[in-house]
């Protein structure tokens, strides 16, 4: 028998419900869940309570513009604006900071409408799932491959019969 070693990420953390949260999501924006899996282990390893703190110059003021990314999908925080007004949403940050599930579906919300934009626009699916993290090329494309091999990882130690 090999030995093989740990994986350098544990998976994300099994409990139930937020499994059925992801399968949820996933069905309702119709996206692999498997696909959303991949999403929370790069962007927070399956830390709820994980927090990004972006800070950048602005070009034409020279001040630090500051957004948060938050929870297991990393929302970040220029989607309140959008979610409170557009939807009508109140207290958008604070469930989407501390209701696991609730940022699950945010996140797949948007993954899902960066995917359908991407389309739209002549470009692939993989292009779509890139814009989830960034329109620049670069990055986008790291962002891709990086998704890719969570997907790879994840189907040979995800049981899915349990959810």
């Amino acid at each position: 028998m090999d030995y093989q070693a740990p994986p350098s990420h544990l998976p994300l953390p099994y409990d139930r419900e937020i499994m059925h949260c992801v399968v949820e999501a996933a069905r309702t924006y119709q996206v692999p869940r498997i696909l959303v899996l991949a999403i929370i282990r790069d962007e927070s390893s399956g830390n709820r309570n994980a927090l990004r703190i972006n800070r950048r110059i602005d070009k034409k003021t020279g001040q630090v513009k500051e957004t948060k990314d938050v929870g297991l999908m990393q929302i970040n925080t220029v989607w309140h604006k959008e979610l409170a007004n557009k939807y009508g949403i109140a207290n958008v940050e604070h469930y989407i900071t501390h209701d696991a599930c609730y940022n699950i579906k945010v996140g797949t919300w948007i993954l899902s409408n960066e995917i359908v934009y991407a389309l739209k626009d002549g470009n692939s699916f993989w292009v779509g799932v890139g814009n989830y993290h960034s329109n620049t090329p670069s990055l986008n494309e790291s962002y891709q491959r990086k998704i890719a091999n969570h997907i790879q990882w994840l189907t040979r130690h995800t049981n899915w019969s349990a959810y």
